[in-house]
């Protein structure tokens, strides 16, 4: 039995559905009432926690008043209803909930916690700590609790107690920083000098650390930051298989019913541990019987994208065999023979077949593994493939022996890559005179091949460390082992150990069996799953001893034996899977004696093949399995391969009587077919987890759908996934017995912060800025970019007016990003009214930036023509500002990457002019970390604009080598040509960049008369911190880019958290005076209100008018897994290099930077 760990803290991701599945929700929600069916009392619940997490209390409060409607005595709304109040600040109503609570489970620790914090405020000491007291008899080690008891000894200078509930925090976060504050202040009131002076040095340290990356232990006042009891509760008991409806499932054999004809060519005897003797042991005569006896697998697929899963098998038969085999799949249980008109009927020593999109065309290739070569086969969407193995640069080795194979994208760059398992060498044959296989062979090293996005792979096994020696490698699965967002592998090898390899995005990896207790020896496959319901991938590797292994939160594996498992039960490789949709997985162990294990929950595993009809089956020489809902009835199929005879079609009879969602993922930035995506689905009471990994393991590969069962639910509440290059995505709603095709949304993850100002009557969107301020920006592989950090902005699209005396502004934060914002101030610049005047601003791709300077213009003109580097005129495109631009040129399918485009310009005749400057209005649509990863990889080059002139000689020279570009949303940028013109009569400009720019206005301006303009620059008056929200994007004609809606706004997002302390809600003006690296730390959703004296501000002139800018200083980061630390809120940036570490630092860290926020989501 795998004993279940409930979560801690829930999640603070949760996605706002479209308005019309809103609607559709209610709709049906009222047809379950009419029809008399009783409201789902864990629905309400469920949606009144998805408002806390997004700090909306008053209808979080309302959701759990109607789950209390729909059941009364349900004690998990009424403790989250009493939360919801205790964050109104209605502590009255809050308390009232609360005792309810203890009336009904006198031991709640919610409960007594909350009813702690309550009346601990009451100034009520004696009933705090009895509160606390309660919850430490229940949870002992709870470092909330503890904290603060201390904090209540302390207050009432029982200094020995208050130490001891201090330490007694750090037993079990030794990072707590507000734990190891208060005990070296607490040390020093109690007279322990020495002590304290320990205590506060290793505060320092760990404040320190806090730059190091890692998220600090700080106790603050918000919803997530008070204790795992002041969360509200949206994990539940999970449900037991026993209280289900008990089923009889079959699995019945199809195969002579669906025209698979398939006889596979091997010995049908195991080939491993026999012995030979030097003699009479030749390579020959090995393939033959070793090689052929050891294969072969199948996949999964659906080649032709009719909604159908399809089947590939591999043969071993060698030259002289029958070869490979494609089945389509033609309906009505069905299968037709393809295999001549698809072209992949290969005669080879085949293993096993991997299947994933490695070009992202939409249609699943082919990867096939054996003896003397593998093969990528090309989908060429038409119902053919072509080899192209040659072509991609997987040359191939006579004598390399592969076994297993596993698309997935390592890297997280967008696209497919392959690790490829070998085996042993046959060609050398061991030294001794009787030897055994494969024990005394010698191993072959293993492969990653690196799509380089072009059609192409690089073996970059070695420099990722993953080769694995000479281990004998049989089997590969991959997962996300710890919940870190990366994609890890887990290596099975002959004779000895797997290998975990853990992912430290940097192109390498490490492997921590070792570390995590994973000592597992000679498992013949491998397969993972959250058998447990804790939200850890367990693994199931069977061979020697117990087939199951428990992973305790990424930290530790155990070997955990399910019930009935015997040595007899040792087998090939294993499928999990939910056999009988009930929603717990379930186990298949393929070997001589197959097995089937239902998971029973806290019962552990109950042996089912005999009563699901595997057993008499002929599956004595099976060697590997696959799943798929062949017959498209809701439930999973088996197809088993049996090494020398035919397979099995298994059809599932049985299951469908539960209820179930089939879900195809379809990506959009991520690979087509989703493979690494996570997947959580939620019906009722019931949760379960899978991730989208083909169910690889040894030799085949299962489709890439998955089937959830929901038991005797009709409906999912939600299905949440979390896509392998990090967006998070929802879909509410589903009804069970329906295919589900989830796109990956176009979600724009970063940019920059928003700002607003006021027009007089409401806030109006202006555009983004500091977009060259990103830390740990990749540039190219090891490469991070440099920062811009600071930015004049002009508010050119709104005429700012005072309120209430102050010029007002906004600046939110409104992507998946954090922001550091260190310095603002507003620039009234008066100048003549009929000139106008432009902040000389660019987002350069390098130092020396622009220092700050204006240019006056005055009847600025468009150029005499334009056209695009095929000679097509786009002046009418550029002559104002109307969200038109020239953009026909070709994307390259990696974010912000173009084929090199160009404007051609003709300034017409400026021989008599002294000055000749652009004003270029664009927007950009950047390119990221992993798509530079990705592009590097393929040889694209970014290339920001340049320009040229034609010389003396009528030939294009280039004069200048960046003229920058736009730093995000439309802005203008200024380019002073003076004196960069070559030829006395010829005054046309060419410039070219491959960025996604789009140019919406370009002017010529020559004004070179007098009038300095005057500017007066103010500082803010008043700075007030605090959440607001997420804007409505705006999209006028449809078309990027997106505009903001300040007053239309919602307070979810899809975002996830950087992990770490950010700056408390309220008064942040000592922050924003200087730019000094005491900075405002901005969440997503979080926003400054600055505002500024206009009394301060001199009178215009007559004849004159008032222009305003808005500088800000700071910096970005995102949470692009390429990017550098992109889960964490440190290492804090800095202007001058390594974070201050004096005392006016710590101090400011200390006082403002409060606010922690602990889990980046919760899966």
């Amino acid at each position: 039995m795998i004993p279940s760990h409930s979560k801690e803290t829930p999640s603070r991701c949760t996605i706002t559905p479209m308005r019309w599945r809103t609607f559709v929700f209610f709709i049906m929600l009222q047809c379950l009432l009419v029809s008399g069916q009783p409201a789902d009392p864990f629905r309400y619940n469920n949606r009144g926690v998805a408002y806390l997490e997004q700090y909306e209390f008053r209808p979080a409060a309302e959701e759990f008043q109607k789950a209390l409607q729909a059941q009364p005595n349900f004690v998990t709304a009424r403790v989250n209803l009493g939360i919801a109040h205790y964050y109104l600040a209605d502590y009255p109503k809050a308390a009232e909930q609360f005792r309810e609570v203890l009336k009904q489970d006198p031991k709640q620790p919610h409960a007594h916690f909350m009813l702690g914090l309550i009346v601990g405020k009451e100034k009520n000491r004696e009933e705090a700590v009895q509160h606390f007291q309660q919850v430490l008899a229940r949870d002992p080690a709870d470092p909330a609790t503890h904290y603060n008891l201390g904090l209540l000894h302390a207050r009432n200078r029982e200094y020995e107690a208050a130490i001891a509930s201090f330490q007694k925090v750090l037993e079990g976060e030794p990072h707590h920083v507000s734990a190891l504050y208060n005990l070296a202040m607490t040390l020093m009131r109690a007279g322990k000098q020495e002590e304290s002076r320990q205590a506060m040095q290793r505060f320092q340290q760990l404040k320190s650390g806090d730059q190091a990356g890692g998220p600090m232990g700080a106790m603050g006042v918000q919803y997530g930051e008070e204790g795992r009891y002041a969360l509200g509760i949206g994990q539940y008991d999970p449900l037991d298989p026993a209280s289900a409806k008990q089923l009889t499932i079959r699995f019945v054999d199809a195969t002579a019913e669906s025209n698979i004809q398939f006889v596979h060519q091997g010995t049908g005897k195991n080939p491993l541990g026999t012995t030979w003797k030097r003699g009479e042991f030749s390579k020959e005569a090995a393939e033959k019987t070793l090689v052929a006896g050891l294969g072969s697998g199948s996949a999964f697929l659906d080649f032709d994208k009719d909604g159908k899963m399809d089947l590939f098998v591999v043969n071993s038969g060698g030259p002289s065999g029958s070869g490979n085999r494609l089945f389509r799949n033609a309906g009505s249980g069905k299968f037709q023979d393809v295999t001549a008109e698809a072209g992949v009927g290969l005669k080879h020593a085949g293993m096993g077949a991997a299947v994933g999109d490695f070009n992202n065309d939409g249609f699943p290739d082919l990867f096939v593994t054996g003896y003397g070569g593998n093969y990528l086969f090309r989908n060429e969407k038409n119902g053919k493939f072509t080899d192209v193995t040659q072509a991609a640069g997987l040359a191939n080795t006579p004598n390399r022996w592969s076994l297993s194979a596993a698309f997935f994208d390592y890297d997280h760059d967008g696209d497919l890559d392959i690790y490829v398992t070998n085996f042993v060498n046959l060609a050398v044959i061991p030294s001794k005179e009787t030897f055994v296989f494969p024990d005394d062979f010698e191993g072959q090293e293993n492969q990653l091949l690196r799509n380089n996005g072009n059609g192409t792979f690089a073996d970059v096994g070695a420099q990722a460390k993953v080769t694995g020696g000479k281990a004998k490698s049989t089997a590969v699965i991959f997962l996300d082992y710890n919940n870190s967002r990366d994609i890890d592998f887990l290596v099975i090898n002959r004779g000895a150990a797997p290998n975990l390899y853990s992912n430290k995005r940097d192109g390498t990896f490490e492997d921590v069996a070792p570390t995590l207790g994973l000592t597992a020896t000679n498992p013949g496959g491998a397969s993972s799953g959250d058998l447990n319901k804790d939200s850890f991938q367990d693994l199931v590797l069977p061979g020697q001893g117990s087939p199951v292994w428990k992973n305790s939160a990424g930290q530790k594996f155990s070997e955990m034996g399910p019930a009935g498992t015997s040595p007899a039960a040792a087998a090939w490789g294993s499928l999990v899977f939910d056999y009988d949709n009930d929603g717990w997985l379930d186990l298949l162990l393929i070997g001589e004696k197959s097995r089937l294990l239902k998971n029973q929950g806290a019962s552990g595993f109950t042996d089912v093949s005999e009563q699901s009809g595997l057993v008499g089956l002929s599956t004595g020489s099976a060697r590997s399995a696959a799943i798929a809902d062949y017959d498209g009835d809701g439930d999973n199929d088996l197809f088993i391969m049996n090494n020398g005879g035919k397979p099995l079609l298994l059809r599932n009879d049985g299951a469908s009587q539960n209820q179930s969602v089939r879900i195809d993922l379809s990506g959009l930035r991520d690979n087509k077919g989703g493979l690494g995506a996570k997947l959580e689905i939620r019906a009722g009471q019931a949760w379960q987890k899978l991730e989208v990994n083909g169910n690889v393991g040894f030799l085949s590969q299962s489709s890439p759908e998955l089937v959830f069962g929901l038991g005797s639910k009709r409906l999912a509440d939600s299905i949440r996934i979390l896509w392998p290059t990090g967006v998070l995505q929802a879909e509410l709603d589903r009804p069970a017995g329906e295919p589900v095709k989830i796109e990956e949304v176009d979600r724009k993850g970063t940019s920059c912060p928003l700002l607003y100002a006021w027009n007089g009557l409401k806030y109006d969107f202006v555009t983004d800025f500091l977009g060259g301020s990103a830390v740990g920006y990749l540039v190219a592989p090891g490469t991070y970019g440099s920062t811009d950090v600071d930015e004049y902005v002009k508010i050119a699209n709104v005429v700012p007016q005072p309120k209430n005396g102050r010029y007002s502004i906004k600046m939110n934060n409104q992507l998946e990003e954090v922001m550091f914002i260190d310095e603002v101030k507003l620039l009234a610049v008066d100048h003549p009214a009929e000139t106008a005047v432009y902040p000389d601003e660019k987002l350069m791709p390098a130092p020396p930036y622009p220092a700050f300077k204006l240019f006056v213009t005055k009847s600025s003109q468009p150029p005499v023509s334009a056209t695009d580097e095929k000679g097509r005129d786009v002046r009418r495109a550029l002559l104002t500002v109307d969200r038109k631009y020239p953009d026909s040129f070709k994307l390259l399918p990696f974010k912000g990457y173009a084929e090199p485009h160009e404007l051609i310009l003709d300034l017409g005749d400026q021989s008599q002019s002294r000055r000749v400057l652009l004003l270029l209005t664009a927007w950009i649509d950047y390119a990221d970390s992993s798509s530079n990863l990705a592009a590097s990889q393929a040889g694209a080059k970014l290339v920001p604009p340049y320009l040229q002139v034609i010389d003396a000689e009528g030939r294009w020279l280039t004069v200048l080598d960046s003229i920058g570009f736009p730093a995000g949303l439309p802005k203008t940028m200024t380019l002073d040509l003076t004196g960069k013109f070559l030829h006395p009569g010829d005054f046309r400009v060419k410039i070219v960049t491959s960025m996604r720019i789009y140019w919406d206005q370009i002017l010529v301006d020559t004004y070179s008369g007098p009038a300095e303009p005057r500017v007066t620059t103010l500082p803010a008056d008043h700075a007030d911190f605090a959440f607001y929200g997420y804007p409505r994007e705006v999209k006028p004609d449809g078309q990027n880019p997106p505009m903001y809606d300040y007053q239309d706004r919602s307070t979810t997002s899809p975002w996830k958290n950087h992990l770490g302390r950010y700056t408390r809600y309220g008064n942040v003006r000592p922050l924003l005076q200087a730019k000094d690296d005491m900075y405002v730390v901005m969440h997503h959703g979080d926003e400054i209100t600055a505002e500024f004296e206009a009394g301060e501000l001199p009178p215009v002139p007559t004849g004159w008018t008032r222009s305003f800018l808005v500088y800000a200083a700071g910096f970005g980061k995102d949470m692009d897994l390429n990017s550098a630390n992109a889960d964490t809120v440190g290492p804090l940036p800095s202007h001058s290099g390594a974070y201050p570490a004096d005392q006016g630092h710590e101090k400011y860290l200390k006082k403002y930077n409060t606010r922690e926020i602990k889990e980046t989501f919760n899966w």
